[in-house]
């Protein structure tokens, strides 16, 4: 008796975009999907990770406001039913003629209490919004320039990892105008990680002096959780695109892709981008419960290296059930496939993470 196996034949392009004739298609969708919501992920991290230093730094004050303000209305807030501000003030009528005395004053209200010291900066964010930055306000600012530097980074090097890792380079120097043609597939996970990797730390080093207590390692761990869903949502847009296929099947469960790039039609295939997709997603529900438990009390780097070692061992894992995507090993017949080989050095990457050492790099991070 022959399995009715389940036959999936999208289109991959949903609309042409006006004036431009490019395609708009499903897979853009979930690209963009997830990292839009990756984003707010990030941004909520983000305010539980800066929430730990109430103190305010002199980009987070803008003294030119204040001016406009006398300092006896910030004076009446009250942080608690004991407490006012005019009363930790030396000179409660005086007014900060300088940014450095108006941070100073800010340190001034701010109570040794950790719980204090939030209440009290949450008040004065409240009361004055246009003079003290909320923490809200900077994590969403600075999350949109980490989006900036991590998109860009991601899909030019996942473009150039495809073309280097699963295609031949040399047939783009005659046609070096395809290079640009992401639409059409052609992206490579681990060149874009490496990449993005490569952008967070520059973009690390130009924010370390206003953001001191932000270590590259915490970065790194912040940035990790919210790339699984983002790795989630492309595997459902490799899906829809009928693209990065399943090895041949003939499991109750394999899929018939109509159209498929690069496959042969009307055969029954393990849908290896569900797998991913539904592994993604899982691991990222895990990972962001482990970081609400314990984040803030692990090692820098650790979050980070646990997601790159099992997502990459899973990687490793998840080929064997795959079609080989490399023009360079088709045909060879290699144990292990172009995939695999990239997961080695990512795995290791994540070994050392997971097990580096403490140094002076982490002592600004609050236990």
């Amino acid at each position: 008796m022959e399995l009715a196996w389940l036959k999936w034949d999208p289109n991959s392009d949903i609309i042409l975009i006006p004036y431009l004739g490019l395609p708009l298609t499903w897979y853009g969708i979930f690209f963009a999907t997830g990292f839009l919501i990756g984003f707010h992920i990030f941004v909520y991290m983000l305010q539980r990770f800066f929430i730990q230093f109430p103190e305010f730094h002199p980009g987070e004050v803008d003294f030119r406001a204040w001016k406009k303000r006398p300092i006896k209305e910030l004076s009446s807030i009250k942080y608690n039913d004991l407490t006012t501000a005019e009363s930790l003030l030396d000179t409660p009528t005086a007014e900060p003629s300088s940014l450095n005395s108006l941070l100073a004053f800010a340190k001034r209200v701010v109570p040794s209490e950790t719980y204090e010291r939030v209440k009290t900066r949450q008040a004065l964010e409240e009361s004055y919004p246009e003079i003290f930055i909320p923490i809200k306000q900077r994590a969403s600012v600075f999350a949109e320039k980490v989006l900036l530097y991590v998109l860009v980074a991601t899909i030019i090097g996942a473009r150039l990892g495809h073309i280097l890792f699963y295609e031949k380079p040399l047939d783009y120097l005659l046609h070096p105008l395809s290079i640009l043609k992401t639409w059409e597939g052609g992206l490579a996970s681990h060149g874009g990680i490496l990449a993005a990797g490569i952008a967070i730390v520059i973009l690390h080093r130009r924010i370390q002096k206003s953001m001191p207590e932000l270590n590259i390692w915490t970065l790194l761990d912040y940035l990790a959780v919210p790339a699984l869903f983002i790795c989630a949502m492309i595997r459902f847009g490799n899906f829809f695109n009928q693209e990065i296929l399943g090895a041949k099947s003939h499991q109750p469960w394999a899929i018939i892709f109509g159209h498929p790039r690069g496959g042969e039609a009307n055969v029954p295939r393990h849908p290896a981008q569900l797998y991913e997709a539904f592994f993604y997603l899982t691991f990222f529900a895990a990972l962001f419960t482990l970081w609400k438990r314990v984040g803030h009390r692990s090692l820098p780097g650790q979050i980070c290296g646990l997601g790159i070692t099992i997502g990459f061992l899973f990687r490793f894992f998840i080929e064997f059930v795959k079609t080989e995507q490399s023009l360079w090993f088709n045909g060879i017949g290699n144990f292990l496939n172009m995939g695999q080989w990239l997961s080695f050095p990512m795995i290791a990457i994540g070994l050392f993470f997971l097990f580096r050492r403490k140094n002076q790099s982490d002592l600004g991070r609050v236990a």
